[in-house]
């Protein structure tokens, strides 16, 4: 049931953040000294001397020998940090088991970061039954942390009555506040609140254009493309001056990570001249990325697709040219599918 490594380190790498070590005075300890370290502070950051590799080749079952003995005396970053391993498989047999044990004993000391993994398996049933009332339980107290994945998190479950009874306005109010801490994903859900208006929400564009800033700017890909989408002119409703240069800038940061809506409008551009001088070869390669990102059968991979074969049969006759338009194309894919699984891998 749980042979799901990838799952749950994407879940990790998405929400949670960097744990901070502090300095011990361990540094210049021989290894019979540090046999005999009995502090739980010094046994953790010897732990993540050896995950980390700081100083020291990286050393998993080591850093798991150090994890345990500061978990063991009750040390819930430890805790949270031992149930990680087991969940990855990271120097110890992968146990949804025991990282679900581990995850509860961090989250019951109040461990925020554990109560948010701890309701995210239980949202989405990893190594248990999945049970969104239990979830959402977690997550407010994590919430009530000022955590802000649990924030928004409970935010949607509200707006949208997973788990608990509905109540659009109070999942706003979560909402906004993980915006307002920088979290990238309420920040794009709040701008596109005030840009659509509602019942709860007054229609406010500016608002509105400011709230996609501040998450694109923090590399979310599609208020990436929606800035990009509103600087080319095609969203006028906003009043903001055309201006190409911005609108190319947006949708290249937007579809180097993988945005297959911004790297299909990349394609129109360079087909159509728009901001761009008129590029074939550049349109092909950008409508053939956009038809491996877009999901299989979906409306963009089909609309990228019709743009490739007219290309082909209208505008790229000679093959040569076709050949580097495809090999570009290819190498482009690599790249981003590259930097793409990197994002996804960062370190616990």
């Amino acid at each position: 049931m749980m042979n799901r490594p990838l799952v749950l380190t994407l879940l990790f790498a998405a929400f949670c953040h960097p744990v901070v070590v502090h300095a011990t005075g361990l540094k210049n300890l021989s290894v019979q000294e540090k046999d005999e370290v009995k502090d739980a502070k010094a046994q953790y950051t010897l732990g993540r001397k050896y995950y980390d590799g700081n100083g020291v080749p990286r050393d998993y079952p080591v850093a798991l020998k150090w994890f345990r003995k500061a978990a063991d005396q009750g040390h819930a970053e430890a805790q949270f940090t031992l149930g990680w391993m087991y969940a990855k498989g990271q120097g110890v047999a992968l146990s949804g088991t025991e990282a679900l044990k581990w995850f509860r004993k961090a989250a019951d000391q109040g461990h925020a970061e554990a109560q948010f993994t701890l309701a995210t398996w239980n949202l989405f049933g990893l190594g248990v039954p999945r049970d969104p009332t239990e979830a959402f339980k977690w997550f407010r107290k994590a919430a009530d942390q000022g955590f802000p994945p649990a924030q928004y998190a409970i935010g949607k479950q509200l707006a949208q009555g997973i788990g608990v009874t509905k109540n659009y306005a109070e999942g706003l109010k979560w909402i906004r506040k993980a915006a307002d801490q920088g979290h990238a994903d309420a920040q794009y859900l709040i701008g596109r609140q005030f840009a659509r208006g509602d019942e709860v929400v007054t229609k406010n564009l500016p608002e509105a254009l400011k709230w996609y800033r501040k998450a694109a700017d923090q590399g979310h890909a599609d208020a990436q493309y929606t800035l990009g989408g509103i600087y080319q002119g095609a969203i006028p409703a906003f009043g903001v001056q055309q201006n190409q240069t911005e609108a190319l800038k947006w949708l290249r940061k937007s579809a180097d990570q993988g945005n297959a809506k911004a790297q299909s409008y990349l394609g129109s551009m360079y087909a159509e001249g728009q901001g761009v001088p008129q590029d074939w070869t550049q349109a092909y390669v950008w409508f053939s990325v956009a038809t491996r990102f877009g999901s299989k059968g979906g409306a963009i991979a089909r609309m990228s697709e019709a743009f490739l074969k007219q290309i082909v049969a209208e505008e790229i006759k000679d093959r040569d040219q076709l050949e580097k338009a495809q090999k570009e194309a290819d190498e482009l894919f690599k790249r981003i599918s590259a930097k793409k699984k990197s994002a996804k891998s960062t370190p616990l």
